[in-house]
């Protein structure tokens, strides 16, 4: 038989990476805004656009890169009913408290008693909770204020460490008060020179890191609060174990809502029962690896092996059923499913795509069916994806429209 694949150049988003020299360490990928009704839900923004673009895309009402630009994201930041309500000063007592439907509506921005522009920390964390729950998620938030017994420098490592952007309210001018919220994405550590943060500051729309020392207020741009935001996601903590073993897990097992992630070089196993997801990702900066021997797997967004430059992620597939919306082998590291043998069954929704840096391992009688979905091919390498010859694949449903396939590469 011929393996069939759809002709199409796919973009590679860079969404979530680090840079790779030692220091300074940046998160690639996060959106700057260009100041809106507020410090606050422009700064908030940037960390929640970060986390559209890394699984949970119904933050924003915008896609893809369309998500970088305000215009398309504004009305997510601070709604046309909040900035007429609350925008005058004093508020407009002639228009009804407006539903919330965006960041500044859970921030309370601009309401009285504050002046145009102006938000509380203390409702920080109502805007990433009330927000992100409003568009579907059960994102967590917390603040804490600057000190030993605070937020520290460990603190902000090791959230950009672990692929999470931050929000801190800020000291711009050094008088001892607190006075905006900037996004921060990255941290330097200069040795004799310092220690330092890296974020955007609200008032310009390109993706440029501005440097600020983490000191305290007191001082130009000295850190008052650090705000904590950690989406609905359980990070695999385990050698090697069970799916289903909750102390494998950084929380609860994942459920359906969850995003799930296995980038510390661990092995987890699917032997029995049934294993959920909305977006699964599998090595992620660094490595991780699932084996499936029996039960089912359905991970309804995305199942992504090798996410970014760097990483690999590896899916073995011997028993059982593999549903997935969209499969993807080898984004932007190095990804490996393999079919050791027909015991096994895959079911895709949306697309199965094998990136540049992609392998495939299949025995004779291996199916994958695609349930309306497409398949498109990044990879040069016959050798990587010899297993295509001992694939069938279905194409079962969908759309009328035709399909550009690819045949023996021609």
């Amino acid at each position: 038989m011929f393996f069939k694949i759809v002709v199409c150049s796919v973009g590679i988003l860079a969404a979530f990476s680090i840079s790779a020299q030692a220091t300074p360490v940046v998160l690639e990928g996060v959106p700057a805004y260009y100041w809106y009704h507020g410090c606050g839900p422009t700064a908030a923004a940037s960390v929640l656009g970060y986390w559209d673009m890394n699984g949970f895309d119904d933050l924003f009402a915008a896609s893809g890169e369309d998500v970088f630009a305000r215009e398309n994201v504004k009305d997510q930041m601070s709604s046309p009913e909040h900035n007429a309500k609350y925008d005058p000063t004093p508020d407009n007592p002639d228009l009804p408290v407006p539903d919330k439907t965006s960041i500044a509506d859970w921030f309370g921005t601009s309401v009285d008693p504050l002046q145009y522009g102006w938000s509380y920390v203390s409702r920080s964390d109502d805007a990433f909770e009330g927000y992100s729950a409003y568009r579907g998620y059960a994102f967590d938030s917390w603040y804490e204020a600057y000190g030993a017994n605070g937020f520290t420098w460990e603190d902000l490592t090791g959230e950009i460490d672990a692929g999470r952007p931050m929000m801190f309210l800020v000291d711009t001018n050094g008088d001892g008060g607190n006075d905006h919220f900037t996004s921060v994405l990255g941290y330097d550590d200069r040795g004799a020179d310092g220690l330092w943060y890296g974020c955007y500051t609200t008032w310009g729309e390109s993706e440029i890191v501005v440097w600020k020392e983490f000191a305290p207020k007191g001082q130009a741009w000295g850190v008052g609060y650090g705000i904590f935001t950690t989406p609905p996601i359980r990070y695999w903590q385990a050698a090697a174990g069970s799916w289903g073993q909750a102390n494998n897990w950084n929380g609860d097992v994942p459920a359906a809502v969850n995003n799930a992630w296995v980038d510390n070089g661990g092995q987890v196993e699917i032997g029995s029962g049934t294993a959920l997801g909305r977006n699964v990702y599998v090595g992620v900066r660094q490595s991780g690896q699932i084996l499936q021997s029996g039960g089912t797997a359905v991970f309804s967004e995305e199942l992504c092996l090798g996410r970014q430059s760097g990483s690999s992620g590896a899916y073995q597939l011997s028993a059982g059923h593999l549903e997935a919306g969209d499969l993807t082998v080898g984004r932007g590291g190095f990804g490996e499913l393999s079919l050791p043998g027909p015991g096994g069954s895959v079911l895709v929704s949306g697309t199965l795509a094998f990136g540049a840096d992609s392998r495939l391992l299949a025995q004779p009688g291996s199916t994958i069916t695609l349930n309306g979905g497409s398949l498109e091919n990044q990879s040069s390498s016959p050798a990587d994806l010899a297993g295509l010859a001992n694939v069938t694949v279905i194409i079962d449903g969908g759309s009328d429209e035709p399909r550009l396939l690819e045949v023996a590469g021609t």
